[in-house]
């Protein structure tokens, strides 16, 4: 019986690493870039599709919501989602290298490169 308390947490560890590097991974610019994508060219074709294009646009969307007062990004009155996303989606495409970074502070820094607030 001891054996096999030991054997359930054993796996249950094992189990719990495994989650902690897939949650990593889903913040990456690696595991959101194709959903910006779909959100620029076509609607989802499934279910997976659809949450990684929702999960890109609302990220977006939440760093222009809280660009100009916390994140030193002020787009233009007429800007709209999708050129955010076609911003972002096109510096970190000429920086491949940076796939592996958090996908929040990538696209932070291409909004604020390409639209700073003026001091």
């Amino acid at each position: 019986m001891k054996r096999h308390a030991i054997g359930i947490a054993a796996a249950l560890a094992l189990l719990g690493q495994q989650g902690s590097v897939l949650a990593q991974s889903t913040d990456s610019a690696n595991s959101l870039m194709p959903g910006c994508r779909d959100a620029l060219s076509q609607p989802a074709s499934n279910q997976l599709q659809g949450y990684v294009k929702g999960e890109c646009t609302a990220v977006i969307r939440t760093i222009i919501f809280f660009g100009q007062s916390h994140l030193g990004i002020c787009l233009p009155n007429q800007a709209t989602l999708g050129q955010a996303i076609r911003v972002i989606v096109l510096y970190i495409d000429q920086r491949p290298e940076r796939m592996h970074e958090r996908f929040e502070l990538v696209a932070g820094e291409a909004l604020r490169r390409a639209w700073p607030c003026k001091l």
